[in-house]
């Protein structure tokens, strides 16, 4: 079985850092206000990317189930909602 790249992506920098940036942001580090909404948009764009795909496969006829794509929007759109108002703070 062959490791995809973008599981060591996601597991070795993206989860590590959205956990420092959770850290930092709890002790009011100033350096976590600015990778908190890089991170957020990071987080966006790859649930996105991901629902895509799924939507993409059920399309093609592979046997996923389209309301995947669904699970993976509704905490985009969560997260969505959540950066817009850290912005406007």
């Amino acid at each position: 079985m062959r490791t995809s790249p973008v599981h060591v992506l996601d597991l070795s920098l993206l989860l590590p850092a959205f956990v420092m940036t959770a850290v930092m942001l709890l002790r009011r580090k100033p350096a976590a206000f600015i990778l908190a909404p890089v991170l957020m948009v990071a987080g966006i764009l790859i649930i996105v990317a991901v629902a895509g795909m799924a939507l993409a496969m059920a399309v093609k006829g592979f046997a996923v189930d389209p309301r995947i794509a669904a699970l993976f929007l509704a905490p985009a759109a969560g997260l969505a909602l959540v950066l817009v108002r850290y912005l406007r703070v």
